[in-house]
C-alpha cells in the first residue's frame, strides 16, 4: 500500500503488525485535475488582481455553496468553508467543484471567454507553444 496523502500516511503508519484491519478501496483523486484547478485559480487571482489564489479560491467556495453555518457559543452565526482536499472529497465530488468553480469564473470574473478559450490559454499555460 503507498498513502497518496499525508493524513492516509498517518493511518497506515498506526497499523501494528498482526492488526486486523478492514480495507475500503475508493479511488484516488488526480493530482492533475487538482494541479488544473489551481493553475486555473493562480491565473484568474493574477488577471483580476485578487490578493492570492487561496483568497480567490475561499471565494469560489463560499459563491458555490461549499460551506457549513455554525453557531458559536456566544450565540453568533459563523461561515464554516469546506474542504476540498483530497481526504474530504471524492475525485467525482472534486470533478462537481470543479465544473462549478470554472462556470463561476466564466460568468463572473472573465466573462469574455468560453469555456474553449479558457481550455486552450491554459494549455498554452501548461504546455507550452
Amino acid at each position: 500500500m503507498v498513502p497518496l496523502t499525508p493524513h492516509a500516511r498517518k493511518e497506515i503508519e498506526k497499523i501494528a503488525e498482526g492488526d486486523h484491519i478492514v480495507v475500503t478501496i475508493n479511488r484516488g483523486r488526480s493530482a492533475r485535475h487538482n494541479a488544473l484547478y489551481w493553475a486555473i485559480v493562480t491565473k484568474v487571482a493574477e488577471a483580476c488582481g485578487i490578493d492570492s489564489p487561496d483568497l480567490l479560491h475561499n471565494q469560489i467556495k463560499e459563491a458555490l455553496g461549499y460551506y457549513d453555518l455554525m453557531e458559536t457559543l456566544s450565540g453568533n452565526r459563523v461561515v464554516v468553508l469546506q474542504s476540498t482536499s483530497f481526504d474530504d472529497m471524492t475525485p467525482e465530488k472534486f470533478k462537481e467543484f470543479f465544473d462549478k468553480a470554472v462556470d463561476l469564473v466564466i460568468r463572473d470574473l472573465l466573462p469574455h471567454l468560453t469555456r474553449e478559450d479558457l481550455a486552450r490559454e491554459l494549455e498554452i499555460m501548461l504546455v507550452g507553444n
